[in-house]
């Protein structure tokens, strides 16, 4: 035994001294090396036990950057965390701290606001996004153009009855892009810093039936999984490079669908499982269930959180947090401004970014003839004889098409102070924002645009509303898909899973259980006395279905607390 803790020391410690330029190795293939050699002549626990103390000699007692122990201890701590799991700031409230907010964004890489914005300015961004949507709908505003950034498309399929659309320049707002006390958090060197970016402004639009989406995060960690071992860098470690905003334009209640989060996720990244060190080996056995839950594309319930937007309210959340949006099960068109900001060096991988050309129109010359009819914000909301439209004469004196201009179209900035002009102006710069093709006035004369509430529309284009078929049924109504049923805190005495009607187990509260199942086959749970408490059409999309107190749109349940 001490011949071989003798050996494995040497080892390790001539590996970290050998700094010639071919002989030079990670931490994770000297981890690999050591377990292949003595896996034969150790029992497993003596020799992890033996790789912990050899790696605390060659570390010199500082072994904090050595082993993985705190990305473990990270995610155990992140669910305890009140902070994480349930703390939300309110804006109105005299007390509100910025630094304390800052704070629980960098611990938690989400932060939950409330009562952001002027309800009257909300309001006329809803109603002026509503003519816009309207106008997609009936044809008024082309589906066809092209991005500021070269792009050529502005609207993207995000899935059955999903999608992405990329708002005109004139949607951009300092209320809503540069909020005070949201730019305070942000700009902090510990989030993205005071030189950080606006990528896009846009919306994201759930139509009625629209499936519920798989855990992702919005991109990959910045370096490989070998970062630990061959910098002692991972998880939690580098700070934020990109964060998502959210702005509900409805109260998101739980038949909506709001976007899920899994805390502690992006404490899972930059190590390699098999070769990181373990001080603690307790530590690795938690971390294999936390792992072999996410590459089934589930979250632990204990780790899973659900915010309930309401209007007004804002959600911020880092790129490196796993999410998804939730089934839409409402008859209301969910719809959620989205803007994304970053770093200054981060480029997004999410948009594909071409050379921008002078032919804004894309019909290869530099002139606005066939610009004749398009989508103008209305910021206070009077002009509606004309629907939000303009054309001819007073269309020229609200938007001047520079030829030398690549964003397409100017703004008016006049109205902000210079400090605001600054900052604000800065956010545009950078930012990709929809430069649809114009309709011809010809097109459309005679017609009168039509519109309600936002929450109304059931279907974007109306292809939409012709399609029975959704994404399920691409996948073949005989393949059996597996997916997990857990339960986070419904505590029944007995609740009971059935499958198309044939009863499948119990299920308590804090429990999961592994499916299978036909895509469109019913997922029911039932109390005892054969009540249903939720149900599910089995989607091949989503892997994971989840019950909780405050989703089963029971009241004898859902008036308890989460």
């Amino acid at each position: 035994m001490q011949t071989a803790r003798h050996m494995v020391q040497t080892y390790i410690s001539s590996q970290q001294n050998n700094t010639g330029e071919d002989s030079d190795i990670s931490l994770g293939t000297m981890m690999r090396n050591v377990r292949k050699l003595f896996k034969d002549m150790l029992p497993p626990q003596v020799l992890e036990d033996i790789l912990a103390e050899a790696l605390e000699l060659a570390s010199n007692g500082d072994s904090k950057s050595v082993y993985a122990d705190r990305f473990v201890q990270g995610i155990l701590a992140s669910i305890t965390d009140p902070d994480c799991m349930t703390r939300e700031f309110d804006l109105t409230d005299e007390g509100f701290d910025a630094e304390m907010a800052t704070k629980v964004m960098k611990k938690c890489k989400l932060l939950v606001l409330r009562n952001v914005f002027d309800t009257q300015f909300l309001n006329n961004f809803k109603t002026n996004f509503a003519k816009y949507i309207y106008g997609l709908h009936s044809g008024r505003i082309s589906d066809e153009g092209r991005t500021t950034n070269g792009e050529k498309f502005f609207l993207n399929d995000r899935g059955f009855k999903r999608w992405e659309v990329l708002l005109p320049l004139s949607f951009a707002q300092k209320e809503l892009l540069a909020n005070n006390a949201v730019m305070e958090v942000l700009s902090d060197n510990r989030i993205l810093g005071p030189n950080l970016v606006l990528h896009s402004l846009g919306t994201v639009l759930a139509e009625p039936g629209a499936n519920g989406q798989s855990w992702h995060k919005d991109d990959n960690y910045l370096f490989l999984d070998s970062l630990h071992g061959t910098s002692g860098i991972g998880g939690n470690d580098l700070p934020s490079y990109a964060v998502t905003m959210m702005v509900p334009m409805l109260n998101i209640t739980y038949e909506h669908g709001p976007t899920e989060f899994c805390i502690g996720s992006s404490f899972l990244d930059g190590f390699d499982l098999e070769a990181a060190p373990f001080k603690n080996q307790s530590l690795r056995n938690e971390l294999v269930y936390h792992l072999e839950m996410r590459d089934a594309d589930a979250c632990p319930m204990e780790r899973w959180r659900s915010p309930q937007l309401n209007f007004g309210d804002m959600l911020l959340f880092d790129y490196q947090i796993e999410h998804r949006g939730g089934a839409n099960l409402s008859p209301d068109m969910r719809s959620i401004i989205c803007m994304t900001y970053s770093r200054a060096w981060y480029k997004d991988p999410n948009f594909t970014t071409n050379l921008v050309v002078d032919d804004i129109n894309g019909n290869g010359d530099s002139d606005d003839d066939d610009y004749e009819y398009e989508f103008i914000y209305d910021k206070d909301n009077m002009s509606d004889e004309d629907d939000g439209y303009r054309e001819g004469d007073d269309l020229a004196k609200e938007v001047q098409n520079d030829e030398d201009d690549s964003k397409g179209d100017d703004y008016d900035y006049s109205e902000y102070e210079d400090d605001d002009y600054d900052y604000f102006v800065a956010l545009l710069h950078t930012a990709r924002f929809a430069i649809p093709d114009r309709v011809p006035l010809s097109d459309i004369i005679g017609t009168k645009l039509e519109t309600s509430r936002l929450e109304d529309i059931e279907w974007l284009f109306p292809e939409d509303a012709l399609s029975t078929e959704d994404d399920t049924d691409a996948h073949g109504a005989e393949n059996i898909f597996e997916f997990v049923l857990s339960n986070k805190n419904v505590d029944f005495d007995e609740l009971t899973v059935f499958l198309d009607d044939r009863s499948h187990g119990n299920l308590a509260a804090g429990d999961f259980m592994d499916m299978e199942a036909k895509a469109g086959c019913k997922i029911e749970v039932r109390d005892s006395s054969g009540q249903e408490v939720k149900s599910w059409t089995v989607d091949p999309e989503q892997k994971q279905l989840i019950i909780t107190k405050i989703n089963t749109l029971r009241e004898d349940i859902s008036n308890h607390s989460q």
